[in-house]
């Protein structure tokens, strides 16, 4: 994302919340982007454009999470260790 002008933030400590807004639209629900929650769980989005709904989430999710939040500026290495720790913390969890 960041070799195609794409600014990422990360988030400290964990977060859950599914939500996405581009360019006025944004999709809010409980669905993962994977056969489980699409086929077996029966997960969904919502999606919509309507400007105060938009807003709201804006000024409340988005504004306030990216302030706590720090750009990252330059890729980071991911070893296999950390991808191994991160598939079990997800299974304990």
């Amino acid at each position: 994302m960041l070799k195609n002008g794409i600014r990422v933030y990360q988030y400290p400590g964990m977060s859950h919340v599914k939500a996405a807004i581009f360019d006025g639209w944004a999709c809010v629900g409980s669905a993962n982007f994977d056969k489980l929650s699409f086929q077996v769980n029966r997960e969904v989005n919502l999606a919509t454009s309507h400007e105060p709904v938009v807003n709201e989430l804006l000024d409340q999710l988005f504004i306030p999470d990216l302030a706590q939040s720090t750009e990252i500026t330059e890729s980071l290495d991911v070893t296999v260790q950390a991808h191994l720790l991160e598939m079990v913390v997800d299974e304990v969890m």
